[in-house]
């Protein structure tokens, strides 16, 4: 309800019969004049009265409250070393590490637990086995003699209570051959995907002529002082305007070979003994 003064104008009352038009004109226009005067005071209140509801909306659902929200739930980190080892039939792997690490107030241990290993194989230690936040574990695995050429995906599952997490480590299987042509002994290794392969020439004292790599040879034969060999020189020569005192495994620079005075072929490696 909007209350209206009367403005500090007479208000005059002529005879009956008489205009009161002047009069009465400055009295009705003074009361409305009034009215128009109070609306700003009236506007302002309702905007303050707006303004006072709305930030206590606002208050309301931004969650004015003074509870805190709950901690984050404890957690750990899984991590393995390495995403591959390689290793041969018959042995044991290079090690890698298992590693927990606390997040969120963590200390417990982790259940660790390994599985799609190749048929036969285990690992040290045995799965499954603990490890604590914060450690680390080295762990290697046994293949046996059996298998052959192959790559396995080995997946890594650490579990405390409810939380569980996963990794993996790839174990790569390859195969080494030795053998004797009669002029050369060479050491193969073979994966699924690459052959590699170093050979000794027996009439060049058993110097390396080849190291291949899917057929691909990386080694100088031009002559024999390119090979891979020892090679002895003498620090008081100058070998700057004369080539001086240079024996090597291949021969001299006649093409005159060393000679191989024996050599011993074993499953996984080849010596040679030369003069």
């Amino acid at each position: 309800m909007i209350r209206t003064e009367q403005a500090m104008v007479p208000h005059y009352k002529l005879p009956r019969g008489q205009c009161n038009t002047t009069a009465e004109q400055i009295g009705h226009y003074s009361e409305r004049t009034s009215v128009w005067t109070k609306m700003p005071t009236l506007w302002h209140s309702q905007a303050l009265i707006f303004f006072l509801c709305l930030c206590s909306a606002l208050f309301t659902s931004c969650g004015g409250s003074s509870s805190n929200p709950p901690p984050p739930a404890q957690d750990f980190t899984l991590s393995v070393s390495t995403a591959e080892i390689v290793t041969t039939a018959g042995t044991v792997s290079p090690p890698f590490s298992v590693s927990i690490t606390g997040k969120n107030g963590f200390r417990d241990s982790a259940s660790v637990t390994l599985s799609r290993l190749p048929s036969g194989a285990t690992s040290q230690p045995a799965s499954p086995f603990t490890v604590g936040a914060g450690q680390s574990q080295a762990v290697t695995i046994s293949v046996p003699a059996s298998l052959g050429l192959g790559s396995f995906t080995v997946q890594v599952d650490a579990t405390s209570g409810s939380v569980s997490h996963q990794d993996q480590v790839i174990l790569v299987l390859m195969v080494i051959k030795t053998s004797d042509t009669g002029t050369m002994l060479e050491l193969q290794t073979d994966t699924l995907s690459e052959t590699t392969r170093v050979g000794l020439l027996k009439e060049w004292g058993g110097s390396i002529i080849e190291v291949s790599l899917n057929g691909t040879d990386y080694v100088n034969n031009d002559d024999p002082g390119r090979q891979i060999q020892t090679s002895l020189w003498d620090g008081n020569a100058n070998y700057i305007t004369s080539w001086g005192y240079n024996p090597i495994e291949a021969g001299d620079h006649f093409f005159h070979g060393s000679p191989l005075l024996a050599n011993t072929l074993l499953p996984d490696s080849n010596h040679a003994f030369r003069n």
